[in-house]
């Protein structure tokens, strides 16, 4: 049986002063540490995202892992206008974006990526790699290397959940941590 483990990258510059991310590939981490893992690794995805590789190589100085593929797919959810500027502005500019002081999950921000848009890319992904199907019977363990809103709606969709705000609020990955997702 196939088990799927996430890796959100170490922090940014971004998420310690709350400005927002989004899909940003030069932004580097601006902290980072060993990371454990207890399992061996088969199978690595990772987002082309700097801050995702230069996580990945944090957890690959301690950790073995078979072969690592890069891919555009396990970008950050596209934010458009909103990438790269301050949450409290935006939630100012852009209040139905919000729930909170977080981005709703069924608006699309402005220019930026819709919540069926990122489902499908999510979708595109597991199908793509096989890692939709139930009846995987080969053992292994994948590590996919990623961002906090594209990990969530991976969690979802593996999980046949349906989403709900609540629900997606209440899910956070830990930046830097392996957690088992299936």
């Amino acid at each position: 049986m196939t088990e799927i483990y996430a890796l959100r990258h170490f922090r940014t510059d971004n998420n310690m002063k709350d400005v927002l991310n989004g899909r940003s590939i030069r932004l580097p981490v601006s902290e980072a540490r060993q990371v454990e893992c207890g399992v061996q690794i088969d199978k690595v995805y990772c987002s082309e995202a700097l801050r995702c590789r230069q996580t990945l190589e944090k957890f690959l100085e301690t950790n073995k892992a078979g072969e690592v593929e890069y891919t555009i797919e396990l970008l950050e959810r596209d934010l458009g206008d909103m990438e790269g500027r301050p949450r409290q502005e935006m939630i100012s500019l852009y209040p139905d974006k919000f729930t909170g002081s977080r981005l709703d999950v069924f608006a699309a921000p402005p220019g930026g990526e819709s919540f069926e848009e990122l489902r499908e890319r999510a979708s595109s992904f597991l199908r793509r790699t096989g890692l939709d199907k139930e009846d995987i019977k080969e053992k292994s363990n994948i590590l996919i290397c990623s961002h906090n809103q594209f990990l969530k709606m991976l969690y979802f969709t593996i999980h046949k959940k349906e989403i709900k705000k609540a629900a997606w609020n209440a899910l956070s990955f830990p930046f830097g941590e392996v957690i088992k997702i299936s």
